[in-house]
């Protein structure tokens, strides 16, 4: 009985946060990239350094780029591979990697030059009653290592920035990028997988490893990406992915207008403007519910960090 009512007041506790950090995501500060430490957008929550993640970032970054530069030279008779909306989506997916990767290597490389500065311990040995030191002398044994200081050095740094400073203009360009790439990543696996694909095979289409890493490795990156990252998920950053999916709806509007290109049948297919509209309500329903889903997995990943430390 004392374990149940334990956990059942553990759940209320929980609950009772979890709906507090829910009401405190609807203020001005959270639209906009304020209210966020420097080190989130360079540092791991898992580690106390930033070195792996930036490895992780560069290696992603260069595979990105082999898949885009693959997907971009092949040849469509109709359509260039440009306008798809896979295609846009993954050059989201490497911008981001591109930028992450340039922004680790900068932050970790100044941190760096900041925890240069020469560390000494001095200490006074002890004098006798006639004043002479002595020979041997044991050093506190509550002096740290010089890593354990280095760690909490770049901490606190991060920790020491105060709430509400707006992030440097290149930092921005990285939430937007991520906030865009995230979500869209999941969508084109899920319309791809569940949708275009089996209207494919239907016509005999094979699916290659580039099809692969388009439509399934792309989604894969981005997860293990928030799972590694510190980048907070802000519900009211929604808006950034459902604008990028309403400007490509304008563009595959554009495109069928000029040269009555239907890019995906029975999904963007402007020959039939009702089932766009509502497939692209769709789009941006799932947008909200994949904000909030985000949202929840990245506000449990914090718990875990904090409780680990």
């Amino acid at each position: 009985m004392y374990r149940v009512a334990r956990l059942e007041e553990n759940i209320k506790l929980y609950s009772m946060a979890f709906c507090q950090d829910f009401k405190n995501e609807f203020c001005r500060k959270k639209i906009l990239f304020r209210d966020c430490n420097r080190c989130n957008m360079y540092m791991s929550q898992w580690w106390d350094v930033g070195v792996p993640l930036l490895v992780w970032r560069v290696v992603v970054a260069i595979s990105a780029l082999v898949v885009i530069s693959l997907a971009l030279s092949g040849t469509d008779t109709q359509v260039p591979q440009v306008a798809y909306f896979t295609i846009w989506s993954y050059i989201m997916l490497t911008l981001y990697f591109i930028v992450s990767s340039i922004v680790s290597i900068y932050s970790v490389y100044a941190d760096r030059n900041t925890l240069a500065i020469p560390r000494e311990v001095h200490v006074t040995a002890p004098q006798d009653e006639e004043g002479f030191t002595g020979s041997s002398v044991e050093p506190p044994s509550d002096i740290r290592s010089t890593e354990v200081l280095d760690r909490e050095l770049v901490r606190n740094r991060a920790a020491g920035e105060q709430e509400g400073e707006s992030l440097p203009w290149y930092m921005v360009i990285q939430w937007i990028l991520y906030n865009i790439a995230l979500p869209n990543a999941i969508l084109v696996t899920i319309i791809y997988w569940s949708v275009l694909y089996p209207m494919l095979t239907a016509h005999g289409f094979n699916t290659s490893l580039l099809d692969v890493c388009l439509h399934g490795l792309n989604t894969l990156a981005m997860i293990t990406e928030q799972y590694l990252s510190a980048i907070p998920t802000r519900l009211l950053h929604v808006i950034y992915p459902m604008t990028y999916a309403i400007i490509y709806g304008i563009f595959s509007g554009i495109l069928y207008g000029v040269d009555k290109i239907v890019l995906y049948p029975y999904v963007l297919d402007w020959s039939q403007p009702g089932i766009t509209m509502g497939s692209l309500c769709g789009i941006l329903l799932f947008f909200i519910i994949a904000q909030f889903v985000l949202f929840v997995i990245y506000r449990a990943q914090e718990k875990c960090c904090r409780g680990r430390q």
